[in-house]
């Protein structure tokens, strides 16, 4: 069995690394840096491994569009590729840039600024999440609804909570019920589930009656609510549990890995 799932693994890091090969060389060119850490304190380097922004920050984050937030006690900032400060430190809370905007927190309020700090939506809501298809989660009086980046209220808030949109769909919940809707807030997969993760590669991970199963975006149960767990699905399968015993199925739930009685092999 051990056998098998090498092989197994050692083919789809084959598949991926051709794919990967085939992918736009412009895109290879550009600077990837990565966090890391040292006595504590946080920093970056570059793919040789090299620092290029050394550690003294509490946190620091992945980069997005071309800026990374960073922290130095609870003061929150960005900064980009050289280490340079381009968004000072003085915000409570910070978000990652997403769509050019990032939501910020500051005196228990959120709003939205631009690479260049300026706040584009004023600090209003009491909570604000990334922009995505256009649309961001944000909550007011403990609702959660959807603004578009005029600050225009786009789907009104109705909800107990709310994610940001994933693969054009974002998962709602009301009625401690939850679904899906489009960005239109029309309801695409109804209130029914105890519990919905948001779609990876077409499917979603859904929970009724204490077990999992996954839809897809029509709302379609197309695996059956027969599992423990599950994870989300990442390059075609996902890792389940069934009577104590994990295994791995792929996005037909076939059983690819057989069950085995611990997950020592994720």
């Amino acid at each position: 069995m051990w056998f098998k799932f090498i092989v197994f693994m050692l083919m789809i890091s084959f598949v991926l690394t051709s794919c990967n090969h085939s992918q736009n060389p412009i895109d290879d060119k550009k600077p990837t840096l990565k966090p890391f850490k040292e006595n504590g304190l946080q920093g970056y380097i570059n793919e040789q491994g090299e620092i290029i922004v050394p550690p003294k920050y509490d946190l620091a984050y992945k980069f997005s569009d071309d800026l990374a937030c960073v922290a130095d006690g609870k003061s929150y900032g960005f900064i980009n590729t050289k280490g340079e400060v381009i968004i000072p430190l003085l915000y409570d809370y910070a978000n990652q840039f997403s769509e050019n905007m990032a939501s910020v927190k500051q005196y228990d309020k959120w709003g939205f600024i631009n690479k260049q700090g300026n706040i584009i939506i004023p600090l209003q809501y009491d909570y604000a999440g990334l922009f995505m298809d256009g649309l961001a989660v944000v909550e007011k009086n403990k609702k959660y609804g959807f603004i578009n980046k005029q600050d225009n209220l786009i789907i009104p808030f109705e909800y107990a909570f709310a994610s940001e949109f994933n693969e054009g769909l974002a998962r709602v919940k009301k009625n401690d019920k939850w679904g899906f809707i489009n960005k239109n807030g029309k309801l695409i997969i109804q209130l029914q589930y105890d519990y919905v993760d948001d779609f990876h590669e077409g499917l979603a991970k859904v929970k009724k009656f204490n077990k999992y199963g996954f839809v897809n975006k029509q709302g379609n149960l197309v695996i059956p609510l027969e599992y423990d767990w599950v994870s989300s699905f990442n390059k075609g399968l996902s890792h389940v549990r069934k009577d104590d015993k994990y295994g791995y199925i792929n996005k037909q739930g076939e059983i690819v890995i057989d069950f085995q009685n611990d997950d020592a092999f994720i």
